[in-house]
């Protein structure tokens, strides 16, 4: 065996052996660090450097890079990356410049990726000012910055409560021909809208819209702009994005469809709430029990019994109805007129509460016991009108008439 292959073998080895030592003592990996040879050291000291990097040792991983260094090695980006990636992590500006100006001083010059992590540290720094100003740098020297740069910048000056200076970093993208991804734009929106600038917020929007296409727009994006509509009391704008939302089959969060709901209900368009039902499916939307009872009181009050026993039969496909659900159909049954439906939905209601009757208008009331005296129930008729009368509602005289009649009836048959 050459001595090229002896030593390729002990760079195996060894390798192997910084394995282990990342579970055990620090002395035990400086033993390992001193013992690098031969053209096993540029593969094991960076091993051994991203283990120090991984134990936030960077006094030792430099050590090591010296150390390979004074071996006549010539230590690789990674090297040199993963240590700068740990002195961002947990050190300062000044140890990645140190760095960044020993890899010059060695004949590896710094990448533009040696240089995002000296942005990212001094934005970790809160020096804003400082990142920006080595980002233009690298740009005038067409350094080709990564995206995630200019996103990371954006970021952070919206963080800052400084949107109007992340919107130039969504320029430069821009002018640099990268992705300008809806990211971005969605996180300088939210800072305008958290700053209480919604008109800020909707100019970034209309921007957004004229350079990518509507479809790539999600349903983040839309429901941040909803949310400004609505905090900004900007109903018509509100109402035409939904539209638009549900249109292009982008499905809503639960929030989003109930404050439509609720709009819809306070002007009291019907046409509206149907048109916001029919796109529910086709969009993937899906309402709570609260949206469809809120759409339920909304057709109820309009007197469209249809869509009520519409929706309360394919309601079950999406989510339970709850009591307040068969309440609301029950009233809707009552006003109709289908006595059988509204007696049926009565005793389930009964049986769900343990006996507990619902709380209904007077006018419901007084249909519910017609609708028992329909069916020749007398005696629930009865425990019915008791109720009207201990909660002070009036009875019409001719019903209790029925009532007392049918049950008279009933005892002389039996």
């Amino acid at each position: 065996m050459d001595s090229y292959s002896r030593k390729s073998r002990s760079s195996i080895v060894l390798v192997d052996q910084t394995r282990s030592a990342f579970s055990s003592s620090r002395p035990h990996l400086r033993e390992l660090g001193e013992n690098l040879q031969g053209k096993a050291c540029v593969a094991n000291s960076a091993a051994l450097i991203s283990f120090c990097h991984r134990v936030e040792d960077l006094d030792e991983a430099r050590q090591l890079l010296a150390r390979s260094k004074e071996q006549g090695a010539k230590p690789e980006f990674s090297c040199y990356h993963t240590l700068l990636d740990g002195c961002c992590k947990f050190g300062s500006p000044d140890e990645l410049l140190a760095v960044i100006s020993e890899m010059d001083e060695c004949g590896t010059p710094p990448d533009a990726r040696a240089y995002a992590f000296l942005i990212a540290s001094y934005a970790k720094a809160s020096m804003l000012d400082k990142a920006s100003e080595i980002f233009q740098t690298l740009r005038r020297k067409n350094a080709g910055i990564e995206s995630s740069v200019y996103s990371s910048l954006v970021w952070l000056y919206c963080q800052a409560d400084r949107p109007k200076d992340a919107e130039e970093f969504l320029k430069a993208m821009e002018e640099d021909r990268k992705d300008e991804d809806c990211i971005s734009y969605n996180v300088v929106i939210s800072a305008y809208q958290r700053m209480g600038c919604y008109s800020d917020a909707t100019r970034i929007f209309q921007d957004m819209k004229k350079k990518k296409k509507k479809e790539t727009l999600g349903r983040s994006t839309y429901k941040l702009m909803l949310d400004v509509y609505l905090k900004a009391s900007d109903h018509d704008s509100f109402d035409k994005l939904f539209k638009e939302m549900l249109g292009s089959k982008v499905s809503g969060e639960a929030s989003t469809l109930e404050a439509a709901v609720n709009l819809y209900a306070s002007r009291d368009s019907v046409k509206d709430a149907e048109w916001l039902y029919e796109n529910l499916a086709p969009s993937g939307s899906r309402l709570t029990v609260l949206g469809y009872n809120k759409l339920l009181e909304l057709f109820l009050a309009a007197g469209n019994t249809a869509m009520v026993d519409r929706i309360y039969r394919e309601m079950p496909r999406v989510v339970s109805p709850d009591q307040t659900t068969r309440r609301l159909v029950m009233t809707a049954f009552l006003r109709a007129q289908s006595f059988r439906g509204a007696v049926e939905l009565h005793e389930e209601i009964l049986r769900e509460s343990g006996g507990v009757q619902p709380l209904l208008d007077p006018q419901s009331f007084a249909l519910l016991v017609r609708a028992y005296v329909k069916m020749e129930r007398f005696f629930e008729a009865m425990k019915l009108v008791v109720l009207m009368r201990k909660a002070g509602m009036k009875v019409d005289e001719e019903i209790y008439e029925k009532v007392v009649t049918g049950m008279v009836s009933v005892q002389g048959r039996s």
